[in-house]
This record gives C-alpha cells, sequence and structure tokens, in this order.
C-alpha cells in the first residue's frame, strides 16, 4: 500500500474497522495515519468546507 492518511468523526460507524485497517497497514511498514475528529459525523470533512461557519456540520 502507498503512505495512507484516514480522517474520520468518532461518530463514525466502521471507526474500528477503519482502526484496525490502519494497525494492519502499519504491520505492514505502511506509513499510515488516522485522525479521528471529536463529536463529528462520518461526513463531516465534506460538510464543513460547505458552510462559512460551519452551520452544515451543526445540522447533521
Amino acid at each position: 500500500l502507498p503512505r495512507t492518511w484516514i480522517c474520520v468523526g468518532s461518530y463514525e460507524l466502521f471507526l474500528d474497522d477503519i482502526t484496525l485497517f490502519i494497525e494492519k497497514a502499519r504491520s505492514q511498514d505502511v506509513e499510515a495515519e488516522i485522525v479521528v475528529e471529536e463529536n463529528n459525523s462520518h461526513n463531516y470533512a465534506i460538510l464543513y468546507p460547505l458552510s462559512r461557519d460551519g452551520g452544515a456540520q451543526k445540522a447533521v
């Protein structure tokens, strides 16, 4: 695998699976990083930039 970066919200339904994926990648010497944003949903990284004040994310 190439170097991998994943960002997820803490409410992500598949957070355990994603964390396991990162651990497995690292065990194979893949440079892998996970960023977990607290109190955010699955698509926070897409919604937040669509709103100047973050209103799109707050509405979720």
